[in-house]
């Protein structure tokens, strides 16, 4: 996803702009007692970190989801909303009984969508822009912090990419 330097853009695109503009927005309605911003706080901030990100990507690699990687975005997107359904389907069995059933588990929701429909739309928002924020953070650093290290790339075998397949989809059939 990365370019050289002497690709990049001078300016941060638009979309990071507005991408910290919902966040501040975000924060400062949820610090004023927003009830809506409350339930929907978390998909509406990672969305607005993303739009950031995103733009700061683009501005040192020239290289954006939003502008030039889009089919990528959207694979990105589709498979951090299954890995997250995933991990709740890992908790499901005490993570939606609740009560002491619920002790011990990483993380529960609170004032969640009472409306199933819609609460399912703000998981699968939530979920589709976890991957996405790692990846496009993960590029900032490269770029900044870790721009003068360099990695010798590594190309496994085909033999070795299908075990480890198999190995990762056993794994997760059984937790």
């Amino acid at each position: 996803m990365l370019r050289t330097p002497a690709d990049a853009g001078r300016r941060v695109p638009l979309h990071g702009w507005a991408g910290l503009a919902i966040v501040l927005g975000a924060e400062a309605l949820l610090f004023g007692g927003d009830r809506v911003v409350a339930e929907w706080f978390t998909p509406i901030v990672w969305t607005g970190y993303v739009l950031f990100i995103d733009a700061l990507v683009a501005r040192l690699t020239g290289r954006s989801y939003l502008t030039t990687a889009r089919s990528e975005l959207v694979l990105v997107a589709l498979v951090s909303i299954a890995g997250w359904w995933l991990f709740e389907w890992y908790n499901a069995p005490r993570f939606w009984r609740g009560g002491g059933d619920a002790d011990g588990i990483w993380w529960q929701y609170h004032g969640v969508e009472p409306n199933l429909f819609l609460r399912r739309v703000g998981y699968d928002w939530a979920f589709a822009t976890i991957f996405p924020a790692l990846f496009l953070t993960a590029a900032v650093l490269r770029a900044t912090v870790f721009s003068r290290c360099r990695v010798r790339p590594w190309a496994p075998s085909r033999r070795f990419l299908v075990a480890t397949l198999v190995i990762g989809v056993v794994a997760a059939a059984l937790p």
